[in-house]
């Protein structure tokens, strides 16, 4: 197999989203459904969000590995924020607040 690791770029913001979905093992999907509303698709809001330059989510986080034109992974990394200096775990989606608290405290 002949594999290859590189930048990600904005046209990979959609195979970035399902990828970043299957590592979070449904949690982005649920949360982009609730921001994409009934009539939106969950999956180009995560897209849209990974074609943005603010935010952890951001193709200018990521690199990518390609065999031969297919992305078939992905590494994604960015620094998080002071765990003293966060939003109040009340504020946080209740899917997400259990971990939150994991993670900040």
């Amino acid at each position: 197999m002949d594999l290859k690791i590189r930048a990600a770029e904005i046209g990979d913001a959609r195979r970035l989203a399902e990828l970043m979905d299957f590592a979070g093992e449904g949690i982005p999907m649920y949360l982009w459904r609730e921001s994409a509303g009934p009539e939106g698709d969950p999956l180009e809001f995560g897209a849209h969000a990974v074609r943005g330059t603010e935010g952890g989510f951001s193709y200018v986080n990521a690199h990518v590995a390609e065999t031969g034109d297919e992305v078939v992974g992905m590494l994604l990394g960015y620094r998080l924020p002071d765990p003293h200096d966060v939003e109040p775990l009340s504020e946080a989606p209740a899917v997400v607040e259990l971990w939150s608290s994991l993670v900040y405290e």
